[in-house]
């Protein structure tokens, strides 16, 4: 497997090759993930457990891949999934305020495309808004369904989500980020059970989960791409989410074929069956008191470019009073001191240079970044490399410091044999990729409140997985 910007294409007989070579580390992730599901009593509302979710395409139009989103309107959830043949009536989807009445139903828009080496893609991608009472108070539990298009009716489990939380700043928030996933190189498959477990631990309470870019890895080379790693990456993470809805940035392992898998495949506010515009390669939500705005490191962003203009007028629109807390999230980093690319994530490298600026001179608090397979978190720091705070309590809460901590959590499960640069920059506070000779692979949680905003890094649990509480790796509090 290449990585980020290497130029390198494989020939349909290595394609082939490195194929068999996947579905075997599948299936023995699977069958791993099995025993200790079962040995744990882990309850799943997916096959995970049983390995099915790295099976090949079917042809029955059984439901799967199913997740939800985020829409920007509070009463209403946008969920997507994936079918394989079937000769059937057209795929919907049903919902309601109790499991056993799911008495709003509509029918499912369709799309598909064909792209891929060793066959394309032949499965249909269905989408609905789901739109709820606005009677409804802010995260009221809610469930759904969806069908297939099998000959004879065919529905998925009856799932459960919260509505939206009321957009405000007294307004407690969580929000799960991470980047660099994959399935099975090695460990994505693992962060994606751990988070769904994380979930239910929450029971609720978490507001939504955002992956900052190089989701699937279905790239084989420079060039080509094998579509199945796409499904096999939406089975492992249909059990987070189905109950939290999933948020997702553009990395550069989503550029085969214009992007088309990563469009077609996830949604963002106002994306859905809007082909052209940005294409939600970059955007921004509102999540309880946090403003999110995702930028694309893929495509143009220095000044006198559209995605620059468009930054610059979101930051510039958000209400601290609404939201108080901004986080801004791009797939490649901005400061860093991982040695792979390194010259382009420090002060004066380009990017940093003109969004960054852009960023520090808009209060955003938080940005975070993957692409580097590395955990890294900067003191509060300026573009220019100026450190404003060192902090309280041995680095870990900083008091209103003035610049964004600019964060790295390229820790989703895909591999590299990173390596840091030395001596460590000035503004560098924690950096982590191995714990004695295990890679640290996990996910990052922010949690706010009106005046503090906390942010953990949590390492997926290797040791008693699917269950248990990861382990903490790292810890810090932002207060207004």
């Amino acid at each position: 497997m290449t990585k980020k910007g290497a130029r390198h294409s494989l020939g349909t007989t290595d394609a082939v090759e490195y194929a068999a070579q996947v579905e075997a580390a599948a299936a023995a992730a699977a069958a791993g993930a099995a025993a200790a599901a079962e040995a744990s009593g882990a309850r799943t509302t997916s096959s995970l457990g049983s390995g099915d979710w790295l099976a090949g395409a079917g042809t029955t139009g059984e439901p799967e891949q199913v997740h939800v989103a985020l829409t920007g309107f509070p009463h209403a959830l946008r969920v997507m999934w994936v079918t394989f043949g079937g000769a059937g009536a057209g795929a919907e989807a049903a919902w309601g305020t109790a499991p056993g009445v799911l008495a709003a139903t509509a029918r499912a828009n369709a799309s598909t495309y064909d792209v891929g080496i060793l066959g394309g893609w032949h499965g249909t991608i269905h989408t609905v808004d789901m739109v709820f009472p606005s009677h409804l108070p802010p995260r009221t539990t809610v469930y759904y369904a969806v069908s297939g298009t099998c000959p004879t009716a065919c529905w998925s489990p009856v799932f459960s989500v919260a509505l939206p939380a009321a957009i405000g700043m007294e307004t407690a928030t969580t929000l799960a980020l991470w980047g660099d996933m994959g399935t099975v190189i090695p460990d994505g498959w693992r962060v994606a059970a751990d988070v769904a477990a994380a979930a239910r631990r929450a029971d609720g309470a978490w507001n939504a989960m955002h992956i900052v870019g190089d989701l699937a890895y279905a790239g084989m080379g420079a060039h080509d791409a094998w579509q199945p790693i796409w499904d096999m990456f939406g089975r492992q993470m249909q059990d987070a989410a189905v109950q939290v809805p999933l948020m997702v940035s553009v990395g550069n392992h989503e550029e085969y074929y214009d992007f088309e898998a990563y469009v077609k495949r996830f949604s963002a506010p106002g994306a859905v069956l809007t082909p052209g515009a940005n294409r939600h390669f970059w955007y921004s939500y509102e999540v309880g008191n946090i403003h999110v705005t995702s930028m694309s490191t893929e495509h143009p962003y220095l000044p006198g470019t559209p995605q620059y203009a468009w930054l610059a007028a979101d930051l510039k629109a958000v209400d601290r009073r609404r939201t108080p807390w901004l986080v801004l999230v791009s797939h490649r980093p901005f400061l860093a001191s991982d040695a792979f690319e390194h010259t382009a994530h420090i002060p004066g490298a380009p990017l940093v240079d003109s969004v960054g600026r852009l960023a520090a001179a808009a209060g955003v608090d938080l940005v975070v970044s993957g692409h580097c397979h590395v955990y890294e978190r900067t003191l509060p720091t300026l573009p220019s490399g100026a450190v404003t705070s060192h902090g309280a309590a041995n680095g870990t809460v900083f008091h209103a410091p003035g610049a964004p901590i600019w964060i790295v959590a390229g820790t989703g499960g895909a591999i590299y044999p990173d390596s840091w640069v030395v001596p460590i920059p000035p503004w560098s506070a924690v950096r982590i990729h191995k714990l004695g000779d295990d890679i640290v692979y996990g996910y990052g949680v922010v949690s706010t409140n009106a005046t503090a905003l906390e942010w953990t890094l949590h390492r997926a649990a290797h040791s008693s997985y699917p269950g248990g509480p990861s382990h903490i790796l790292d810890r810090f509090t932002l207060i207004r």
